[in-house]
């Protein structure tokens, strides 16, 4: 199955990497991301292979910058 986690944030260093470091170690591939930035603030759509916890959806949720977190299944 695959999801899209769809995630805004202030567009500061590290706010990215710990999030695709909380998917891998989630051993969540990522099939595509789209990754675009606008001012001070980003926009991930990522493109998943496998379900996202609520556990990890919540991990993602407090990464320091990260203002939203969506899931569409």
């Amino acid at each position: 199955q695959r999801q899209m986690c769809i995630r805004d944030s202030n567009n500061v260093p590290k706010v990215l990497g710990s999030v695709l470091s909380i998917l891998a170690d989630a051993e969540l591939n990522v099939v595509d991301m789209v990754n675009k930035s606008r001012g001070e603030i980003a926009y991930n759509i990522i493109d998943l292979e496998g379900d996202i916890s609520g556990a990890v959806h919540q991990n993602i949720c407090d990464v320091e910058g990260v203002m939203r977190v969506r899931i569409l299944s």
